[in-house]
């Protein structure tokens, strides 16, 4: 088996927080990529999170206003652990994860 390439991380990919957000929400969904070292690699990204029983992050303000929209939360990826791979037949799990807090994700 081959070592999945850290660029290949896209848009529907799911990741695991290191440390949960808000001690609740601790994986994600990646909406964008928004940003890349010089070298191509992600560094930051933008997530809908999700805690343990599926409940999506929706931000307080959002649910005062009646909205029930998940919001989006930004992270460097040294914060997250690749744990699934979104393909056109289904996902994949990632087998041996790339260590995202690298010199070469921080440049």
């Amino acid at each position: 088996m081959t070592k999945t390439k850290p660029q290949e991380l896209s848009r529907g990919d799911l990741v695991k927080l290191k440390d949960p957000y808000q001690g609740r929400y601790g994986y994600g969904v990646v909406v964008e990529i928004l940003s890349r070292t010089p070298h191509k690699l992600p560094r930051n990204v933008r997530l809908h999170l999700y805690d343990d029983e599926g409940q999506l992050y929706i931000e307080h303000l959002s649910i005062t206003k009646g909205l029930m929209v998940p919001s989006y939360v930004d992270f460097h990826v040294s914060e997250l652990v690749w744990y699934r791979r979104a393909a056109d037949q289904g996902c994949h799990t990632i087998p041996d994860p790339p260590d995202w807090s690298l010199e070469q994700y921080l440049a």
